[in-house]
């Protein structure tokens, strides 16, 4: 497996997805919005089992083996996955009417020669770092 190249815009964890053919959009470093197409996901989540990722639990502090699959990811819609030091936040819907399609549409647009995955507009990450902000000391699984 080739590793993943980070960029001062790419923290590893999201250069990980990227540089293995996850389509996403990001919300702000560490933190995407996955495609919800079933090779997507199955993609994302052979992936995570590759790199023998671990589910972050109880406020980001402890870590659940288990075998990261597609219907996990979708089941849980919010998860935050450690690889190593590196940690991602995956989301399906940052918000109810926020979807990847939705952001794909609104992402910023790309600097010439910038292979990079797109990223959420200044309004959208605003929004979705406020909503977030209200509820404070809640894991990501937990939100959900």
């Amino acid at each position: 497996m080739s590793p993943a190249v980070t960029t001062p815009r790419l923290d590893p964890g999201v250069a990980l997805l990227h540089t293995h053919g996850v389509v996403l959009v990001v919300v702000a470093p560490g933190e995407v919005v996955l495609s919800p197409f079933a090779r997507n996901v199955e993609r994302a989540a052979a992936l995570l089992k590759q790199m023998r990722a671990r589910l972050v639990i109880a406020h980001g502090t402890e870590y659940y083996d288990v075998t990261p699959t597609a219907a996990l990811l979708r089941e849980r819609r919010r998860t935050t996955w450690a690889i190593g030091e590196a940690r991602v936040d995956i989301d399906f819907e940052p918000l109810p009417d926020l979807t990847y399609g939705r952001l794909a549409l609104d992402a910023l647009p790309t600097e010439p020669g910038d292979h990079g995955p797109p990223w959420a507009g200044d309004w959208h990450r605003e929004r979705i770092a406020s909503a977030r902000a209200d509820t404070p000391g809640r894991s990501p699984a937990a939100r959900r």
